[in-house]
Parts: structure tokens; sequence; C-alpha cells
């Protein structure tokens, strides 16, 4: 049974192996990880692209956290990350355990996963970020060990992969109208999807009754003597039928 270490991991992370890497202090690579969406839930896993001619046999895999602002990685339990309500504990995937934790050579493979139960955003910040590098809400490091000789547990001859995996969070009321989730933003200021009476806080329309007007009426001929026939011609907004008293 091999040792595990990781409480979460990314949503999609694709690790390309071609070389041994030597891990970091930080990251290797660093991706974009785009939006995530609050209060909706995620199944988080890790993806490795074996492009070696050679077996590569997992040891271990660990993930860490941060925010902006905050000068090193949380390393402790993922229920004081203060984004997630955390979900099923991560494991490695059934096909890798199968496969008794081996990626084929030039295979690709999901070596673990987040389990029957997602994971929940529970939080979003107060201004929206972008989703890059450079502004986002929280960010995830990815770590995995393996190595190509299947002598776990003995780590001196194992190879270390690290990845950061920036993530923003969008909410109903961040002023971007999500059309995935959203027909419209009460804070858009392009009042894209509103209706005639603005847009709500769950980001659907609100659409007030507006009155009826009478435009105008023509009435030809408009004089003459009794008995007389004149016809009478209505334009009007948001009407259908017309009554006339005379």
């Amino acid at each position: 049974m091999k040792k595990i270490l990781v409480f979460i991991t990314a949503l999609v992370i694709v690790n390309s192996i071609a070389f041994a890497s030597t891990y970091a202090a930080t990251c290797d690579q660093s991706f974009n990880g785009g939006m995530l969406r609050y209060n909706k839930t995620y199944k988080f896993y890790d993806v490795l692209n074996n492009n070696n001619n050679y077996n590569l046999y997992m040891n271990n895999f660990w993930v860490h956290y941060k925010q902006p602002g905050q000068s090193s990685w949380n390393t402790g339990s993922s229920s004081n990350w203060s984004y997630f309500d955390p979900g099923s504990d991560f494991d490695w995937t059934q096909q890798l355990k199968n496969a008794s934790y081996t990626v084929a050579p030039r295979t690709s493979m999901r070596i673990f996963d987040s389990g029957p139960t997602n994971w929940r955003i529970k939080k979003h910040p107060n201004t929206r970020t972008n989703g890059t590098t450079s502004s986002y809400d929280f960010a995830l490091r990815y770590k995995v060990s393996f190595d190509s000789s299947n002598n776990y547990p003995n780590t001196n001859d194992d190879i270390y992969h690290t990845e950061c995996v920036y993530y923003s969070v969008t909410w109903c009321g961040d002023g971007v109208r999500d059309s995935a989730y959203e027909v419209c933003d009460p804070n858009d200021s392009s009042h894209a999807g509103w209706g005639t009476g603005g847009c709500n806080n769950q980001c659907e329309p609100i659409n007030t009754p507006q009155p009826t007007t009478c435009d105008g009426i023509t009435v030809t001929p408009s004089t003459g003597v009794a008995p007389v026939t004149s016809n009478v011609s209505c334009s009007a907004t948001r009407a259908s039928t017309y009554q006339i008293q005379c």
C-alpha cells in the first residue's frame, strides 16, 4: 500500500514527465487554473503523462495551499483552507492501483482523485480576480514523487515534480455576467440580460408590468352632418385591443 499524504489536488492538472525533475522549493511549473464558481462542487484529480520509453512508478503525492498575501504555503489540514468545504479524502485511483502504481511508457493516466464526494467552494472574495498567476483568489501546489526502479519505499532515486495552479472564484454580483450560471448580474454596468425592472440578487431579470399608453387617434372625416360615417385609427404601446367611447 502506497503512503498517502495528500488532502486535495487540482481540478485538472496534467504532469508531463519526460526527464528527471529536481524538486523545487516553490514550483517547477505554474498554470492559470481559471474560474471556479462559488457554492459549486468539484471533483479534483491529477493526470500524469509518461512521455518516456520506460515505466514510471508512483510513490507519494502532496498538495499545499496559499492565498494572496501569504508568504508561505499552507501544508496543514485541508479543513483550514478557507475557500473549501472538503469532500472525500484523496487517494490513488483504482486504475493506478490495478496497474500496480505504474504508468506505462507513452501513456497517460489519472493517478489520484478526490473520491465520491466533491469539494465545495464555500466563499468568494470582495473583488473579482482573473484566474491568473498575478490575479487569483487561491493557489494549490501539487507535488508527486515517482521513480523508474519500482523500489518503494526507498526514496533515494525518487523524482519530484511540482506544479502550482492559480484559481479565481466567480459569484452572482461580481459585476460580470457569467452566462454559464447567470441570465444577468445586478452589478453589471452593461445591464446585459436585465429585465424591465433590473436584475435581482439571484442574477435573474426583474420584469415589472409596464402601463399601456394611447399614442394617437385619427378620425377621418372628423366632422360632418349627421348621420356621418368615419374611419377611426388607433395607435398605442403594449395594446392589442382598443375601445373608443364617443
